[in-house]
């Protein structure tokens, strides 16, 4: 009686129920343990079954990450000439060079090696922030019209990165959606 207690969580003072929502680690265990019960309840599970149903979940994880899509009819957009060619190309320098800049300040002082550091943790939210900085910047500047579907991919990527390194901050609490984004932001890069 005293274990069913316990593992139906009926006893006041051992009751485990979270308030707080589901992470998506949770949810994704949750499900991947259903599907397994399901699977070892109809037949004995070998290796194939176990690895096909991994397979699956490893799938589905690192393609989760929905990207971010700038259309070009958001971008302001110029005509051909070489000057404009010239200073699109010293405009899209400066921001990245600026953005490179102030990312290896941040990262000086903190410990990175660590992801259950607060200075990692903090490293990627001030790298969020520094993305979404860049992709406004990115959005202002007068792009060439042959360079507009390229320049709407690169302001995709960096908001895309910005998304991907909010979650990459959570990574101590929700490791699955961090690595969702670690996928997304190496593709990215």
């Amino acid at each position: 009686e005293k274990f069913l207690e316990d593992f139906l969580g009926t006893s006041p003072a051992t009751s485990t129920i979270s308030n707080s929502p589901l992470t998506q680690t949770d949810l994704v265990s949750r499900q991947l343990f259903s599907d397994y019960i399901s699977l070892s309840s109809d037949k004995p599970v070998g290796t194939s079954i176990i690895n096909t149903l991994a397979n699956k979940y490893a799938d589905n994880i690192l393609n989760e990450t929905e990207p971010v899509s700038v259309q070009t009819r958001e971008l302001i957009v110029v005509s051909d000439s070489e000057a404009n060619l010239a200073n699109y190309g010293s405009m899209v320098m400066n921001i990245r060079n600026k953005y490179k800049d102030l990312a290896a300040i941040q990262h000086n002082d903190r410990n990175l090696t660590d992801i259950n550091s607060p200075g990692f943790e903090s490293f990627m939210s001030d790298a969020s922030f520094l993305y979404q900085r860049a992709a406004g910047e990115l959005l202002s500047v007068k792009v060439p019209a042959s360079l507009a579907l390229n320049h709407a991919a690169l302001v995709s990527n960096y908001q895309t990165n910005m998304k991907a390194m909010q979650i990459l901050a959570t990574i101590s609490s929700d490791p699955i959606s961090a690595l969702t984004a670690l996928n997304t932001y190496v593709k990215n890069t």
